[in-house]
């Protein structure tokens, strides 16, 4: 029995850790040459009726599997400009007379620390490359998106064979995310160069396992009894507090509460056992302190 609960819990965690990764971040499922359900500039300018130049390609030269994704930047002569090769988790259109592009991204409710991915290609002398992360959650007070976190990764340099590179996420507000966007661009210069192609495969999403890497930094709180059974008493002497939030270890939040005295009760008996990350904030969203608490049944 115990052999039978320890791999079903395995299979849970899998389970888990895979949902929190963009589905097909390795390349491998293509459509119309294009990766389900990623976006590229291709689409926007086909819909528009701009047909011509090749900006997002299938590769057949993997880090793993069957395929990546090569983004190049190419001159456009329908458009009369070089234009900037660019592959998104989400969607892409472009206003033609302004030459501007809007990018949308697809639903995600995690918060990673980091995200990871293997490149390799030429670059342009005179230009750079780049990859960037937002999470956002739609605001129903201001009616526009609100930036929770986001991160740059600016090529500067690259290899004929695969690197590993790190996209750190740098979090400004507290809370879940509704969506993500993941960009990859061949250039991030506003004058992009002919000449840049980059090779992009297996994308991974990594997440924080303890405090002390948490985005947030933390300071001295109280949390008791630590491990908790039933309920676990969080306090705080910072006059400020106004909202405590929980999370698990893959970044859910598994409960929301708020401050009308020093101290809250928290009801644990439907937590399962584990580590959890406790977040304290004001009115205005704003992280005041950060620690972490078990649960031990």
């Amino acid at each position: 029995m115990k052999t039978k609960i320890l791999t079903l819990a395995f299979l849970l965690g899998v389970a888990a850790a895979y949902a929190q990764q963009l589905t097909n971040a390795g390349f491998e499922t293509w459509t119309s040459n294009v990766p389900t359900p990623w976006g590229t500039l291709d689409q926007a300018l086909t819909a528009d009726g701009l047909t011509g130049s090749t900006y997002v390609t299938k590769s057949s030269s993997p880090h793993s599997g069957s395929f990546a994704a090569t983004v190049q930047t190419q001159a456009a002569p329908l458009v009369g400009t070089v234009v900037t090769g660019a592959l998104i988790y989400g969607t892409i259109s472009v206003n033609v007379s302004t030459q501007k592009a809007t990018f949308k991204g697809l639903p995600y409710t995690y918060n990673p620390s980091s995200a990871t991915y293997y490149l390799k290609g030429t670059l342009n002398a005179a230009d750079t490359a780049g990859t960037y992360v937002l999470l956002s959650k739609w605001n129903t007070v201001s009616g526009k998106r609100d930036t929770l976190g986001q991160g740059f990764d600016t090529i500067t340099s690259i290899t004929s064979t695969y690197a590993l590179r790190t996209v750190n996420i740098n979090y400004t507000k507290a809370g879940t995310p509704d969506s993500i966007q993941y960009l990859i661009v061949s250039s991030a210069k506003k004058k992009p160069a002919v000449g840049t192609a980059i090779t992009v495969d297996d994308i991974t999403m990594n997440f924080s396992t303890s405090v002390e890497s948490y985005p947030f930094a933390p300071t001295q709180v109280s949390a008791y009894p630590n491990p908790a059974q039933s309920q676990v008493c969080i306090g705080t002497s910072n006059a400020k507090a106004k909202y405590l939030t929980i999370f698990d270890l893959c970044g859910r939040v598994v409960a929301n509460e708020e401050f009308t005295n020093p101290q809250i009760f928290l009801d644990v008996r439907n937590f399962q056992n584990g580590l959890y990350i406790y977040r304290i904030t004001d009115a205005n969203s704003q992280v005041l302190q950060c620690a972490k608490f078990a649960v031990s049944k």
